[in-house]
């Protein structure tokens, strides 16, 4: 609602889809903003929101899980908000936008594919082993 609210815009929820291309690279983001983007939010300790907030550094895994939504879902763009209720309203909402172009795209599709490929590999072995 904070987001909706400061933003302007309506969230979509979404259950979350597979990727289009890669079988089993699945996600499930906090929701989706008009057809091109979409936002997750993260609600931290007030000293690591705060952190956030005035580094505008963000943690590499939230980095890639945003990179993952824009892969996913196709998006030009995707919002990191963080979030504690618990500040006042001036240091309580804090949001990057990250666009396609910023992201680690080549990467973390490359780290996917490979932990897929691992994954596969583990239970052909598995698999082998338990018949």
């Amino acid at each position: 609602a904070e987001y909706e609210a400061r933003m302007g815009v309506m969230l979509q929820d979404h259950g979350g889809m597979e990727h289009p291309d890669i079988k089993w690279w699945w996600g499930s983001p906090d929701a989706l903003v008009g057809d091109d983007g979409g936002v997750e939010i993260k609600c931290k300790t007030t000293m690591n929101h705060l952190d956030t907030m005035m580094s505008g550094k963000i943690d590499t895994a939230h980095l890639y899980q945003i990179t993952g939504y824009v892969e996913i879902f196709g998006a030009e763009w995707w919002d990191y908000v963080g979030y504690d209720p618990r500040l006042p309203e001036n240091l309580c909402f804090f949001r990057k936008r990250f666009y396609r172009d910023e992201l680690p795209t080549k990467e973390v599709k490359e780290a996917v594919v490979k932990f897929i490929d691992e994954l596969n590999e583990l239970e052909r072995k598995v698999r082998a082993i338990t018949n």
